[in-house]
């Protein structure tokens, strides 16, 4: 039995002028099988579309996610700011680590890490933030530089820590904690600047107890870097 199905078609028309005598024109639509050469350029047209389409939610969606709930997040805090501010957060593990109440996150840090050396801070930077190696720890009188993961990929955001993804929102003014070996250092925002990511000066050790958080500009790049500075309250 023959197959009665039928074949993909395409349109195509051609415009027809007729003249000397009379001037008028007709347009003759016709349909023609569609190709597999067609059919193979559509469906890499498609599958093309859809991964580029997966590759943007997986890039972009945490930071899209917090964009959109910015705002709920300040009403919720207006409502509750009173019994917020009588609030003490703690961080689970004391010995080290970060709590930033303006943002309400919170992070392990991980100390003496060689900011120079990318296979090793990569690693450590999947388990928390990051101890500028050199530079100071909380009460020693000196340059404290912690740093976020420095993105090099799109398909990086969501996998490596995202603590310091709304540094930028922070004001001046605003109180950073450090707790280590279980006690708290609170330091106050006092200047964000942006800078090149060649610009390493701020990594260099110093004495004078300062606080430095660093992480990249704009959020979910590699081309700039944001610093915080802090100072001991």
């Amino acid at each position: 039995m023959k197959n009665l199905a039928k074949a993909p078609t395409k349109p195509f028309g051609t415009l027809y002028h007729h003249s000397m005598t009379e001037t008028h024109g007709s347009v003759v639509i016709n349909e023609r099988p569609v190709t597999k050469k067609e059919r193979v350029q559509k469906i890499v047209g498609a599958t093309m579309t859809s991964f580029a389409m997966a590759l943007y939610l997986v890039s972009y969606g945490p930071i899209t996610r917090s964009e959109i709930a910015a705002p709920q997040t300040e009403v919720a805090s207006a409502v509750q700011e009173v019994s917020a501010a009588e609030q003490v957060v703690v961080p689970t593990d004391t010995s080290f680590s970060v709590y930033i109440p303006f943002l309400k996150t919170k992070s392990v840090v991980i100390p003496n890490v060689d900011p120079f050396n990318e296979q090793e801070y990569s690693e450590e930077l999947s388990k928390g933030v990051a101890q500028a190696k050199g530079t100071g720890f909380p009460g020693e009188g000196k340059r404290i530089f912690l740093f976020a993961h420095s993105t090099n990929s799109l398909l990086n955001i969501a996998q490596y820590n995202a603590i310091f993804y709304d540094l930028g929102k922070i004001p001046e003014g605003e109180v950073v904690e450090l707790y280590y070996n279980g006690e708290v250092h609170q330091y106050r925002v006092t200047e964000k600047k942006v800078v090149a990511a060649t610009d390493v000066q701020w990594v260099s050790p110093k004495d004078g107890e300062e606080l430095i958080l660093q992480t990249c500009y704009p959020p979910g790049t590699s081309w700039k870097r944001l610093l915080v500075f802090a100072t001991p309250v």
